[in-house]
């Protein structure tokens, strides 16, 4: 009874004074408390130098404070606190030069490589409140609206791009396929001309093949025609030196009997005995 009486009474004073000290088994639940913009380490993956100030509130939002006089410079700030931790506080600064993100300052660091892991907690930077209204979500997803259609536009120029190049490919393939359709049909005219000159040169062989073969006929029978003239001259020629041939041995065969009879008188008769005596 007295236990009861004695947590009573420290309820009482509880409510009197302020920062009361209770044991741990009773102490109040407070919630989780999550104020600022969430950025975290796979979002600012997304950063990349040269990148305009749409794009950037894209992937980030829109940042928690902004300063009128510091227009290249926004601020990105985060706090958390849970019960039975301590506060934990993250800052980004992004700094553009002109409408380009340039760099990346506070708890990480912009790199073309993986992001590093964030340094040691720094000691929190001094804060500037801005005078200008905080946006409203109409104007929010209005801006998302445009950074969302910038994203298009430069997808869509890339796909055009890409497409150009790719009818730039296909026209060059065509232009080097007509070329090779045009080096064979030149190929194959070029052959079949080298074909029709290589037969017309059979032809003219040919040609003049059977014009040898009708010379050396018609020689033939010229020759054949002409052996029986060139036998019937032959013959008569030689009748002719035959009969010559006789003509001139006629007077000296004459000679000869005459001769024969002078030495033998038996047959050169009476007369010719007479002959011989007279000297003739």
């Amino acid at each position: 009874m007295r236990f009861f009486i004695f947590l009573a009474a420290a309820f009482a004073l509880s409510a009197c004074k302020q920062n009361v000290e209770l044991p741990s088994l009773i102490s109040p639940y407070r919630i989780d408390i999550q104020q600022g913009n969430v950025v975290t380490q796979e979002m600012v993956s997304k950063l990349k130098v040269g990148m305009t100030r749409s794009q950037v509130r894209f992937v980030l939002g829109s940042p928690l404070v902004t300063d009128m006089f510091h227009s290249d410079r926004w601020d990105y700030v985060y706090t958390m606190q849970k019960q039975g931790k301590p506060e934990e506080r993250r800052r980004l600064t992004v700094i553009f030069d002109g409408d380009k993100l340039a760099t990346l300052e506070g708890d990480v660091v912009l790199s073309d490589k993986a992001l590093e892991p964030p340094p040691a907690p720094k000691s929190p930077p001094t804060i500037t409140i801005s005078t200008e209204p905080k946006p409203t979500p109409k104007e929010e997803a209005a801006k998302a609206a445009a950074a969302k259609a910038e994203a298009a536009k430069v997808e869509a120029a890339k796909a055009a791009a890409a497409k150009a190049e790719a009818a730039k490919e296909e026209a060059a393939k065509a232009e080097a396929a007509k070329a090779d359709a045009a080096r064979a049909a030149a190929a194959k005219a070029e052959a079949a001309k080298a074909e029709a000159a290589k037969a017309e040169a059979a032809k003219a062989e040919a040609a003049k093949a059977d014009a040898a073969k009708a010379d050396a006929t018609k020689a033939e029978a010229e020759k054949a025609k002409a052996a029986p003239a060139e036998a019937a001259t032959t013959d008569a020629a030689k009748a002719d030196a035959a009969k010559a041939d006789a003509t001139k041995a006629a007077p000296a065969n004459a000679d000869a009997a005459a001769a024969d009879a002078k030495k033998d008188p038996s047959t050169r008769g009476t007369f010719g005995r007479m002959l011989d005596k007279i000297g003739f």
